[in-house]
């Protein structure tokens, strides 16, 4: 009988692991809590991390691509992120993952027993259920858990303050004077969805840094889908 394998995440590792665990003989069963494959690269309003509508990946195509199966030729050298959840959900059906992955499936917890790894899933919601595996491996993401600083008197600030984790459509600070606290990748792409929209945009970070287009010899008009060139307008 083949070793019985659970991978908990269907997002990019996740489907990397099930391909090639199965390739390798295990009997490999994948579970994702949300409704598709291809974890945060697919824009959501729900309370998971996500990219936004006009997120740009900050990585060429041709370094980025799973060694055996590379971008299609109609994507951007630098992939929006609904190239690269398009990408995602045609690996899972190049190498037939569907089959093996129950969706809408959230691993509760997970623990030892009987010389097994017993885990507690709910499907939809309902009352969670045991099974029983050789191994698991966990692909559930490294950013599930927001991190808010703590900033001396802002039960006082009269406006909203929200992680952008919680960040809704941009159209909802039209007109408004934004401020982002850090500056990464998520930082970088709310500007860019800020920018048609909120009267004024400040970021407050610790370090001096420069932004600059991935390809620096262009405009940051990078995108067909998403022209990006109105990136630092309102700065």
């Amino acid at each position: 009988m083949s070793t019985r394998v659970a991978v908990i995440g269907a997002g990019p590792l996740g489907l990397m692991a099930m391909k090639n665990l199965r390739e390798d003989g295990f009997d490999v069963t994948g579970f994702e809590k949300r409704s598709y494959v291809g974890g945060l690269w697919k824009p959501s309003q729900d309370s998971t991390l996500s990219v936004t509508e006009m997120t740009v990946f900050n990585s060429s195509r041709f370094r980025s691509a799973v060694t055996d199966y590379p971008f299609p030729d109609d994507a951007d050298d630098f992939p929006t992120a609904k190239q690269i959840h398009k990408y995602f959900e045609s690996y899972c059906d190049r190498f037939n993952l569907r089959p093996i992955i129950r969706l809408n499936a959230e691993v509760r917890d997970f623990k030892r027993a009987e010389g097994k790894w017993a885990l507690e899933i709910s499907h939809h919601g309902s009352p969670s259920q045991v099974e029983y595996f050789d191994k698991i491996l966990v692909a559930s993401g490294s950013f599930a858990t927001p991190r808010t600083p703590k900033l001396n008197g802002i039960d006082q600030f009269q406006g909203t303050s929200l992680h952008s984790l919680s960040f809704p459509h941009p159209s909802q600070f039209k007109g408004q004077n934004v401020m982002l606290i850090g500056l990464h990748a998520t930082t970088q792409d709310l500007v860019v969805e800020l920018s048609e929209h909120a009267k004024k945009v400040y970021i407050a970070h610790k370090s001096g840094v420069v932004m600059v287009s991935e390809i620096l010899s262009l405009p940051r008009q990078l995108s067909k889908e998403h022209p990006r060139t109105k990136h630092f307008e309102n700065v």
